[in-house]
C-alpha cells in the first residue's frame, strides 16, 4: 500500500460544492469533444453518477479514506483548506 511508504500525506480538504463546480467547468467546454489529457476516442460527456460519487464522497470514500490516516499515525499529515490549495495553484 502507498500509505505504508509515503513520508507525508496530504489530504485536499475540498468542500462538495468545489468539487463539483471544478467538475463542472471543466467538462462543460468539452462537451462532446475529446480534452488534451484525454485519449481521442474518449468524447467529454456529463456523468451524473460521478458527480453523485463526488457529492457522496465525504461520506463513504472520504470517510475511508481518514481512517486510513488514522492506521498510520507516525506519517506527517496535513490538511489542506482550498485557500491555501488555491495559494499554492495560484504560484505556477
Amino acid at each position: 500500500m502507498r500509505l505504508e511508504k509515503a513520508d507525508i500525506v496530504i489530504y485536499l480538504n475540498l468542500s462538495r460544492f468545489v468539487c463539483l463546480t471544478s467538475y463542472i467547468k471543466r467538462v462543460i467546454p468539452h462537451i462532446g469533444k475529446g480534452r488534451a489529457d484525454m485519449q481521442e476516442v474518449c468524447l467529454e460527456k456529463l456523468d451524473f453518477k460521478f458527480m453523485k460519487y463526488t457529492w457522496n464522497f465525504p461520506k463513504t470514500s472520504g470517510r475511508r479514506n481518514k481512517e486510513r490516516l488514522g492506521m498510520y499515525s507516525n506519517k506527517k499529515y496535513e490538511n489542506m483548506s482550498i485557500e491555501m490549495y488555491n495559494s499554492i495553484i495560484n504560484r505556477y
